[in-house]
């Protein structure tokens, strides 16, 4: 199917049955809703307050706070993100049945006695903290530090400054001192002498410490606080342990979390649009293929719902984009949707990329060793964990880059690196190639794929422009540089001695098409024919272009040479640990064995993707794709904390 045809459609519905309307929408997710270009009949509808705002936000809540509490696995929360996998059927009898605002409530009472206690805790600390520095001062906290007469000042700083306070003290006769610590001191002064003092203090740089407001000194008041602290631990943990079992209801909690905020979604839909005092009117659009299901669902849904098609004189917005491929196409989607979906008169370049992707990834990678645990690993991951449709597409196109990287593997030689006379006799009948001996036949390989890449991709190029009514031109841009690159391969051929001698008749035919090249640039150019000359014979700089683009694909053996290298080395220094070590050698061999093998296949299984995907997006899209659309955006659930087995969005 690849690129869908897009229709605009209005729906309208009498104000009782908007919700069931807006319901069956975000259940099929098949239409994007629009802004309306406002009417004089339309206003907008008056926003209320939503009454289950309240309720979804508390579950919400309670939902992040007992999720800290419930046991996870770590890949479980990779893969699934800790959704729950349920159906329709018990989430509404699960809404219907499970009383859960009593749960909220305690939940949240939880949460706020834990923070409470947790700020407790740090309060306690702090004043520890402060009070651990004036243990030996022997006055209780409660007592004023200023009377009638005297002033006490509590100070800290550096030891050495406040010995020498100490010695200036001398001159003071008045005043009287208790050295707490080594860097704390407790002054008590007359307030006749503050002035001379306090330019004391600033001189040796010392602070004023003012210490929390308690009874007793703070050697007592410091045992208090340890024993308040051993309290509110002993709190902390028995809230702890009613979250932990609490979280037994969390999977009911997950399936009313998103109940209630899929509610809310379809009440923001309907009080955010235009309509009339009984009407709700809403635009968007949806897959042409989808448009008889929808129509005949939403009929049977309510009779108060129409849907009709807006005429295309009144659109004045590009349609969104999306694509939809056969299940062997469809992991190769993510490569598409990496670079952006085509806008309208495009191609999908997915079913044409698949083959030379699927080819430069095993070239890239080519071990069957690294192949088979990237193979293995994605396809345990799809069998034992609930991941979405994203995650599916891109795990599923690994496991095909990791096929074809067992494939390659047999036509290099590549088995983790080990060298080919270790081997069984079997494996080497299908070896080809030899990427560290002889390259340069994969070299050849390479470029040769590319130019079948790049003409393949004028070809689409021409096919897209026949699409669009614009033959003549995509004939005009294309084919006279595809019969010169077919008069170049038949010049190699002569020169190589694949094909018999001409007597030069190659050569004419080179000649002929570079001045075909030159009189279609030429022809299309705009001006006089002194303008279209000069941009014709510029045109020629087109095979500069056309060569950088078949050089990019010397990458496929620069990278198949990298992981066939870096395996062989791991394998030579295991060998050179294992025999320069003695007693533990064996042990170290297995360590680098598996460190290295492993940082290599996961560096270049990352390289194959980047650069096989770099290939198509510069030198294979930029033949036949003219611009790229906005992705289409459906109504739908947003399943944050489940998962709808039975749920198809894409259905209809």
């Amino acid at each position: 199917m690849s690129l869908l045809t897009m229709q605009k459609i209005r729906l309208i519905s009498y104000q009782e049955s908007a919700p069931k309307m807006a319901e069956l929408l975000q259940k099929k997710g098949v239409v994007e809703l629009t802004d309306i270009t406002a009417e004089q009949q339309l206003q907008p509808r008056e926003k209320r307050v939503f009454s289950f705002d309240h309720a979804a936000s508390r579950v919400e809540l309670a939902v992040e706070f007992l999720s800290q509490y419930a046991d996870r696995s770590l890949l479980k929360t990779v893969f699934e993100q800790d959704r729950v996998a349920t159906t329709e059927e018990k989430i509404e009898e699960t809404v219907h049945t499970f009383f859960y605002a009593d749960l909220v409530q305690n939940t949240l009472t939880l949460t706020e006695n834990i923070n409470n206690t947790n700020a407790k805790l740090q309060e306690l600390d702090n004043e520890e903290k402060l009070l651990s520095e004036w243990r030996e001062w022997d006055t209780p906290l409660s007592q004023p530090l200023t009377t009638r007469y005297t002033n006490t000042w509590l100070l800290k700083g550096d030891s050495a400054e406040l010995d020498a306070l100490v010695d200036e003290l001398e001159d003071h006769p008045h005043t009287t001192f208790q050295r707490c610590g080594e860097k704390t001191l407790a002054l008590t002064y007359l307030h006749s002498d503050q002035e001379a003092l306090k330019k004391l203090v600033v001189n040796h740089k010392l602070d004023t410490v003012t210490l929390p407001s308690r009874r007793g000194t703070p050697d007592k008041e410091l045992t208090r606080i340890e024993r308040a602290k051993a309290k509110a631990r002993d709190n902390l943990k028995q809230y702890h342990h009613q979250a932990r079992e609490l979280t037994q209801y969390l999977p009911k909690l997950k399936m009313i979390s998103d109940y209630l905020h899929w509610k809310k979604e379809r009440y923001d839909v309907i009080h955010q649009t235009l309509g009339t005092e009984k009407c709700v009117v809403l635009e968007g659009w949806i897959p042409r293929a989808h448009l008889p299901r929808l129509e005949k669902e939403l009929h049977s849904n309510s009779k108060l719902c129409t849907m009709e098609t807006v005429p295309d004189e009144e659109i004045n917005e590009e349609p969104p984009s999306e694509i939809k491929n056969s299940s062997m196409i469809a992991p190769f989607e993510s490569v598409t949707r990496l670079y952006g979906l085509p806008a309208a008169g495009n191609l999908d370049p997915s079913p044409y990329l698949a083959g030379f992707f699927f080819v430069f990834f095993g070239f890239c990678l080519s071990d069957v060793g690294y192949g088979l645990i990237l193979s293995g690993l994605t396809a345990a991951i799809l069998y034992f964990y609930k991941v979405d449709r994203s995650m599916a597409s891109f795990l599923n196109l690994l496991m095909a880059g990791g096929i074809a990287s067992m494939l390659a593997g047999l036509l290099f030689g590549g088995y983790f690196g080990i060298d080919a006379q270790h081997l069984p006799p079997g494996l080497l009948y299908f070896q080809q190639f030899d990427p560290i001996g002889d390259p340069l036949p994969i070299f050849y390989v390479a470029l040769a794929m590319g130019v079948i890449q790049i003409i393949f991709g004028m070809l689409l190029s021409i096919l897209r422009a026949s699409r669009n009514n614009e033959l003549t031109k995509g004939l005009l841009d294309n084919l006279p540089w595809l019969a010169f690159f077919a008069a170049l391969g038949w010049w190699a051929a002569e020169s190589f001695e694949i094909l018999p001698a001409t007597d030069g008749l190659a050569n004419y035919a080179i000649i002929i098409t570079l001045l075909v090249i030159v009189i279609s640039r030429a022809w299309q150019a705009e001006g006089n024919i002194f303008l279209k000359i000069p941009k014709g014979v510029l045109g020629l700089y087109d095979f500069v272009g056309y060569l950088s683009d078949t050089l990019s694909y010397s990458r496929l053996l620069a990278l198949g040479l990298a992981t066939s290298a870096l395996a062989f080395s791991v394998n030579l220094i295991a060998e050179v640990v294992n025999d320069t070590v003695p007693y533990i050698g064996w042990l170290l061999m297995i360590i680098v064995l598996i460190i290295g093998h492993l940082f290599n296949m996961v560096v270049n299984i990352l390289s194959s993707f980047i650069h096989t995907a770099r290939l198509q997006f510069v030198e294979f899209f930029g033949k036949f794709i003219t611009d790229t659309g906005r992705n289409f955006r459906p109504f739908e659930r947003t399943q944050k904390h489940t998962y709808i087995e039975e749920s198809d969005p894409g259905s209809a």
